[in-house]
């Protein structure tokens, strides 16, 4: 059987926190500052159903032939932004989180054939050697001044006093930098399905990837050749918005019954949802999405799937789906080290990003080979290359002056020639 290999990169906040053991401890730690945690026959069953869409398994037995690569797909880019959005969102570290997803998908596997690694690395610690300081700081070091398309003007971000994330491009916000570092830093001895988990991947969200996943689309010269990129919604706010519209009905009926005994007959369900409210009331806290309450909502809505709770849950949940999934084109070979990655990858395709983000009609300008657009606007600008042990320099690394050089690989350059002489 041949072995196959995945990279799952999980997005943490309003995502993958909500999924794991620690979330149900931390409710109760700061229950008056959070609203309501999910059910735990819920949770598990999200759980399960990534089970089998991630590696098509329907039955129960352990994976076997798989080999698993367990990544961060999070805008906690370095320890400073971490530590406040967890202290912010009353949760673990993204590594502590991520921890607990791998005992989690190690027991799915069969230890004999198949494999985990983990690779808890912050954004931060993937692109550079200083682990001191911010990756805005970092970012601005090996930034030239007044160049509008210099790593720092792509990329950076900044977290403001309130623990809020602000950033100051898309190519940032929308993770474009985190996820081209997975795709090209992968090995290219074997094919790979990169995985992305996202709440932000669902079309509803306020602040959805549609931008990411439309640019990848119509430019899979972006992805390697040997790879095919998944993406996956895990947005469970919108099943939470459906649990607590149901609640709120069964709180105003409790009321109801209360106020009015003579008018409404005794239902005990109702009663026993308005002592449960009543609780949470004087608690400080919002309704708690139980097993109990799970069940009853299931049993009023689907009444003739109550013997199935999975099938019913199947039924209910709208949470965890594909919503993309793209064959990468690109042939070219790209040494991405911390030292090159810049100026290789994350710079060229950054700017790719934000002219993508900025046209009107992107489908006009990318209906060429995208690498070509990639090595002609990047050879405009050269940043220094450190080694390892002294990136990022202490000196900002200046723009030399209007001279073209290219600084893609010869394979990419291979490739674009190529590529406009079929056009």
């Amino acid at each position: 059987m041949t072995d196959k290999y995945y990279a799952i990169c999980f997005d943490i906040d309003d995502c993958l926190a909500k999924f794991v053991p620690s979330s149900d401890a931390i409710f109760t730690q700061h229950k008056k500052q959070h609203s309501h945690r999910l059910p735990q026959a819920y949770t598990q069953h999200i759980l399960l159903n990534m089970r089998k869409q991630f590696f098509g398994v329907d039955t129960d037995s352990p994976i076997s032939h798989t080999h698993i690569q367990l990544r961060l797909f999070t805008n906690r880019k370095d320890q400073r932004t971490d530590n406040s959005v967890s202290k912010r969102e009353h949760t673990a570290s993204a590594k502590s989180i991520l921890q607990e997803m791998a005992v989690i998908m190690q027991s799915w596997l069969d230890s004999s054939t198949s494999s985990l690694e983990l690779d808890d690395r912050l954004h931060h610690e993937q692109v550079f050697s200083d682990n001191v300081k911010c990756y805005d700081q970092c970012l601005q070091e090996i930034s030239a001044e007044n160049d509008a398309h210099s790593p720092y003007k792509l990329y950076a971000s900044s977290c403001q006093s309130n623990h809020t994330i602000r950033h100051r491009s898309l190519a940032g916000k929308d993770k474009f930098d985190l996820l081209m570092s997975v795709l090209w830093s992968l090995p290219r001895k074997q094919p790979w399905t990169v995985i992305i988990v996202d709440d932000r991947l669902a079309k509803i969200h306020p602040d959805n990837l549609d931008k990411l996943t439309q640019c990848l689309k119509q430019n899979p010269q972006c992805i390697p050749c040997h790879i095919t990129l998944a993406c996956y919604q895990l947005d469970p706010y919108t099943d939470e918005q459906r649990m607590q519209r149901f609640a709120d009905t069964h709180y105003n009926k409790a009321k109801f019954t209360e106020k009015h005994p003579d008018k409404s007959p005794k239902d005990e369900d109702f009663i026993s949802a308005l002592n449960l409210f009543r609780e949470a009331e004087t608690n400080h806290y919002s309704w708690r999405f139980d097993d109990s309450f799970m069940a009853q909502y299931l049993a009023k809505r689907y009444p003739h799937h109550t013997d199935d709770l999975t099938a019913t849950l199947a039924r209910f949940q709208r949470a965890f789906r594909q919503v993309e999934c793209i064959k990468g084109h690109s042939t070219a070979s790209i040494d991405f080290n911390k030292a090159q990655c810049w100026q290789n990858c994350l710079l060229p395709l950054g700017k790719l990003y934000h002219e993508f983000c900025s046209s009107k009609t992107p489908e006009a300008i990318y209906d060429r080979n995208p690498l070509a657009c990639v090595s002609n606007s990047h050879c405009k600008r050269k940043f220094s290359v450190f080694n390892d042990s002294d990136w990022p320099s202490n000196k900002r690394s200046q723009a030399v002056n209007n001279k073209e050089q290219a600084n893609l690989s010869v394979a990419i350059m291979t490739e674009n020639t190529q590529a406009m002489t079929t056009k």
